[in-house]
C-alpha cells in the first residue's frame, strides 16, 4: 500500500513538469490595484512586492514570465 501511495504522488508530481516544459513562456496574472504589493507604475507596467518576488521565482526557475493586468474574477 506504501509502494502505491508513494508512486502515485511521485506521478502527480513529476506531471507538472512535464507539461510546464512545453509552455515558453509563464503568463503571471495580477489586478494591479493593491499598492505595495501590486500595482501599475507611471510607465504603464506591473510593479509592487508581487512584481518582484514573481521576477525572482522566474528567474530562479529559469522561466520566462510575462506579466499580464486582468480583473480580480477572471484571474481565478
Amino acid at each position: 500500500m506504501k509502494i502505491l501511495l508513494l508512486a502515485t504522488a511521485t506521478v502527480a508530481l513529476t506531471a507538472g513538469a512535464v507539461f510546464a516544459g512545453s509552455h515558453s513562456v509563464v503568463r503571471m496574472g495580477t489586478e494591479g490595484a493593491y499598492p505595495p504589493y501590486n500595482f501599475i507604475n507611471d510607465d504603464g507596467e506591473v510593479d509592487g512586492f508581487e512584481r518582484e518576488l514573481g521576477d525572482e521565482l522566474c528567474a530562479r526557475a529559469e522561466l520566462t514570465c510575462e506579466w499580464v493586468t486582468n480583473d480580480w474574477d477572471s484571474i481565478i
